[in-house]
């Protein structure tokens, strides 16, 4: 009996997990744009959605003008770094992927499968 409970107990906390969506938010950087969005859909999706970011040519650090704007909405962002596109990718497959400015270029989708297999 007390297993059924823990099983039900954990399939409840599991399902709002699994039923996030992944969003992946790319820039050149990954210092401003992609963090600042990032944050933002994190904030105002809370556990809706499972957020990355990444950059075709990540910076050493985020932006401390960008960090001073997002402590301002309560938004914390000091103790996140940027990184590449491979490393926002590397959690598996995203739903949806919004590039920002030069990430256009970088086509990081062209090696993951759609929906449809293609």
């Amino acid at each position: 009996m007390a297993r059924e409970e823990v099983e039900q107990a954990v399939a409840t906390l599991m399902a709002s997990y699994a039923a996030r969506k992944r969003v992946v938010f790319l820039c050149r950087q990954n210092a401003v744009r992609s963090q600042m969005a990032g944050a933002f859909a994190q904030h105002l999706a809370g556990d809706k959605l499972d957020v990355a970011t990444g950059g075709s040519r990540p910076a050493e650090k985020l932006d401390p003008d960008m960090v001073s704007a997002m402590a301002e909405k309560k938004i914390d962002l000091a103790f996140r770094t940027p990184q590449g596109i491979e490393a926002a990718l590397a959690n598996g497959p995203p739903d949806v992927i919004v590039t920002m400015g030069a990430a256009q270029n970088a086509r990081p989708w062209r090696a993951l499968r759609t929906r449809n297999g293609t």
